[in-house]
Formats: C-alpha cells, structure tokens, sequence
C-alpha cells in the first residue's frame, strides 16, 4: 500500500505539472469546469436542434453521419491535445473540409451545415478541456484510499508489536 500511495502521489504531481500546459494550448485563457459543462450543453442541444430543423433529408443524414463522426470521434479528441491551433483556424479548416458537400444546397442548408460543423468541432474541444479537468481531480480519490489503507496497516503493525514484545 505503501507503493501505491506514492505511485498515486507522483501521478497526481504529474498531473498538476503537465496538465495545466495541456489546458492553456487548447485554450488560451483559463476556464472553470461549470463554465465549460454549461457550454458543453449547449453545444450538444444546438447540434440537435440544428439537425432537427432541417427538412432536407440528404442535410439531416451528412450532419448525423459524416459531421458527427469526423469531429466527435477518439480521433479529432485526441487533436486537440497534439496540435496546438487557435479555436478559430480550427473552426476555419472544419468548415473548409465539408465547403464541398455545401455546393448543391440552398443558402439555408448550407448554413445549417456550417453551424453543425462548428458546434461539433468546439463541442470536441470542450469536452478536451472536461477531460482534462477531470484528470486533475481523479488521482485524489485512489490516493487517498490508499493512504487510509496504508495508515490502518500502520496501526495494525503496531498493535502487534506492542503486543507481541509485552507477552
């Protein structure tokens, strides 16, 4: 338990050095996790709301299909910790990605489209930034079971002694 109290220790002393640079390359300023869940819900309700809308069954289809698995995946999450890029050059280069699904739309689809794209591509940014709030806050729990469990072990120990060296 020993070992597991101090291995729990240095990851979360890992943690509080290399996650804080991890969070100010996504995001230039600092931003606290309520804020972030508040606008993770908003995110999500206006892609639903977005793909709702739409009457056109060939929009409603690319944004549930192609939009949501291009930028909501394992793949685009992990990108926002390795790249470091700006939200807008990001936001730029996701829309010219799906620029030539747009070409035989109206205006209102294509804006429609536009605004599913954005929303999933900050929608994966902010759910980087979640994850590595939530990273700052796991390691303490584990960390503290094992101290406990560590400390009574201690205690036992001693106990035995004291009674061992009496009798």
């Amino acid at each position: 338990t020993f070992d597991l109290v101090i291995a729990s220790g240095i990851f979360g002393a890992a943690c509080y050095i290399i996650v804080p640079r991890f969070m100010t390359r996504i995001e230039r300023e600092p931003l606290l996790i309520e804020d972030l869940q508040a606008r993770r819900e908003e995110l999500r309700a206006e892609l639903v709301r977005t793909t709702d809308a739409t009457t056109n069954p060939d929009l409603k289809s690319l944004i549930q299909r192609k939009v949501r698995r291009r930028f909501l995946g394992l793949r685009y999450l992990l990108r926002q910790y390795l790249k470091q890029e700006d939200l807008q050059s990001m936001l730029a280069e996701a829309r010219e990605e799906f620029r030539d699904a747009t070409s035989g739309m109206s205006r209102a689809d294509d804006a429609r489209l536009i605004d599913a794209v954005e929303n999933a591509a900050t929608l994966r940014r902010v759910d980087a930034l979640l994850l590595l709030h939530k990273l700052l806050k796991i390691w303490v729990a584990p960390h503290v079971l094992f101290t406990s469990i560590m400390l009574v072990l201690m205690l036992i120990h001693i106990a035995q002694v004291v009674y061992f060296n009496v009798r």
